[in-house]
């Protein structure tokens, strides 16, 4: 019996390991046969290099007990994000990297990012910073109900003011409705608020899934699809889809099975190129988020390494006057590497780190981000794991794709830290 348990044991130690090489080896067949020869055109290319593919198995296989130590940490939300980070971009990294696709620099540098990233991550867990204590039961559910008038109203109050309370579930018409909401010229706090209630609306919406408030539960369901309707967020659809999944089937067991689950979906994306020659699972998840963020990272550290860094006055620092050398960063990256001025370039993580604080920025930034991410950990301690686990997601999802105080303040993390901080921690939520 004991050796069976041993074992057993053994196996489930080695199924991440096995996982993420599976994972890997599908992303380069993935780059090789189909990004780089259907999508060459915007940039993908491949150079052979045997000692670069060495090199990017050598750095994948250097950092992934890291990778794995996160994907069997559930005690720890952060956890969960640093691996979601690890799987759609680093290991992806590691793929372009293999053949040819970044310079020496850049493979340094990034790397280095992610080591701190992995390090800080890790030290910060065991490290005592403030001790939260949510407060009394009665104070809270006030509270929360207030914010979630708050969010609700906005929401319709947009919808019926600028669109008319439209509902539109076409994922293909998102780029016309996302221009008409840039003309609504929202005053400051109902814009931050609007946008902040990507992150909140879901988070109430499980929450009273909890409570067993199934009349709140549909009006919270009406507002996102509504919202929806807004601006054409494709991650508001997706959001709301997935926290309603994982509150009727999580299991502490899937989340080992996250690489495995990558590793299918990229074998799902192979199995329809091979038997009906299109690659629409690759294109749309697979080349988007995976590969084409590395490709934004690598042109944000061109550009921001030949020249002078924002250093956040397109962030934080435009409130108090002072003004950026630079147009919008990421239509400017969009214009000057895709000759599509229209074209957003969204990057976060090392895109973040060099634009607003040059090559320092790597060793810095990633401080910065295991700060926030311990602060997202203290303020969810004791809660179930069926209320953050898809709002951990959305969380890596803002890491991917934004600067660290557009997430903080406009995509609404601080907000939706004190949110999970008051949040009751009682035997109905437990």
């Amino acid at each position: 019996m004991s050796v069976l348990r041993i074992t057993n044991a053994k196996r489930m130690k080695s199924m991440p390991f096995l996982g993420i090489v599976t994972y890997r080896i599908l992303l380069d067949v993935i780059y090789k046969k189909i990004v780089v020869p259907f999508f060459g055109y915007s940039g993908f290319e491949m150079e052979h290099s045997i000692a670069l593919y060495i090199l990017s198995w050598t750095i994948l296989f250097l950092l992934m007990p890291v990778i794995i130590k996160n994907n069997n940490d559930q005690n720890h939300p952060s956890s969960l994000i640093i691996l979601i980070l690890s799987l759609v971009v680093f290991v992806p990294f590691t793929t372009m990297m293999g053949y040819g696709f970044f310079s020496g620099y850049y493979i340094i540098c990034n790397t280095i990012y992610w080591l701190f990233l992995f390090l800080f991550h890790r030290l910060f867990l065991h490290i005592k910073f403030i001790s939260l204590r949510p407060p009394k039961n009665t104070f809270s559910n006030f509270v929360i109900m207030i914010i979630g008038i708050v969010f609700l109203f906005v929401n319709i109050f947009i919808s019926w003011k600028y669109t008319g309370f439209r509902f539109t579930f076409d994922l293909f018409s998102v780029y016309t409705l996302r221009s008409e909401t840039s003309t609504f010229n929202l005053p400051l706090a109902i814009e931050y608020i609007f946008s902040a209630s990507k992150a909140i609306n879901p988070l109430l919406l499980v929450y009273s899934f909890t409570k067993k408030k199934y009349g709140i539960s549909s009006l919270i369901l009406l507002v996102q699809f509504l919202s929806f309707g807004i601006n054409g967020m494709k991650s508001v659809f997706f959001i709301t889809l997935l926290v309603m999944l994982v509150f009727l089937f999580y299991k502490d067991s899937y989340i080992n099975k996250i690489p495995w689950l990558c590793s299918g979906l990229c074998l799902v994306g192979l199995l329809e190129f091979v038997i009906s020659k299109s690659f629409v699972i690759v294109d749309l998840l697979i080349r988007r988020m995976m590969f084409l963020t590395n490709m934004l990272n690598a042109y944000y550290f061109d550009f921001f390494t030949n020249n002078t860094p924002d250093y956040f006055r397109q962030s934080i620092l435009r409130y108090f006057g002072i003004k950026s050398p630079y147009s919008d960063i990421r239509y400017m990256i969009g214009d000057i590497y895709f000759s599509r001025p229209e074209m957003g370039a969204n990057s976060g993580l090392i895109s973040d780190a060099i634009s607003n604080l040059g090559i320092i920025g790597v060793v810095i930034m990633p401080i910065m981000i295991a700060i926030a991410l311990k602060l997202f950990d203290n303020c969810i301690k004791g809660l179930n794991k069926r209320l953050y686990i898809a709002l951990c997601v959305l969380v890596a999802y803002y890491f991917i794709s934004s600067f660290l105080f557009t997430i903080l303040l406009t995509h609404g993390f601080l907000a939706l830290c004190i949110v999970f901080y008051l949040l009751p921690r009682d035997s109905e939520t437990m």
